[in-house]
């Protein structure tokens, strides 16, 4: 008589928050950056986001900031930055560039606010204030291998 014996598989997992970038735009839209024109303060922007789509938005370059400018028009709205030491909603720390255009006539020292962004200048506002704000729409491609 002859047996087969199966291996025991046994599978882990570990949750635990974790921060990754964008690596591939909304198929059906065509873009990461989704315009929610609802007025909501900050916090419930970025519930909001996580819940529907990723985060609030992080600008983390030139062409983003443009990608976001094009989608508001003439709109301005709430991204995820806000002033624990200038952090983005995923955690991330500000790198000041040449793109973080600043209103000229704001301190960017301002403890306790958010950013809106309109016609290309990021303005610091009470992160209480209600306006509309863009999600980051990402997704990211899973795959398996054969090993």
């Amino acid at each position: 008589m002859s047996m087969l014996l199966r291996p025991k598989l046994s599978y882990t997992f570990v949750l635990q928050r974790s921060y990754c970038a964008c690596t591939t735009f909304n198929e059906n839209s065509g873009s990461k950056y989704v315009y929610v024109n609802k007025d909501m303060n900050w916090t419930d922007a970025q519930k909001y986001c996580r819940a529907n789509h990723t985060d609030l938005a992080s600008v983390r370059n030139q062409s983003e900031n443009d990608a976001i400018e094009q989608l508001l028009m003439d709109n301005f709205a709430w991204i995820g930055l806000y002033s624990e030491s200038w952090r983005w909603s995923d955690g991330q720390r500000l790198k000041m560039t040449s793109f973080s255009k600043w209103n000229p006539s704001q301190r960017v020292d301002v403890e306790n606010s958010c950013v809106t962004t309109g016609s290309g200048v990021w303005n610091i506002r009470p992160c209480s204030n209600k306006y509309p704000f863009i999600c980051s729409d990402c997704y990211l491609k899973v795959g398996a291998t054969n090993a």
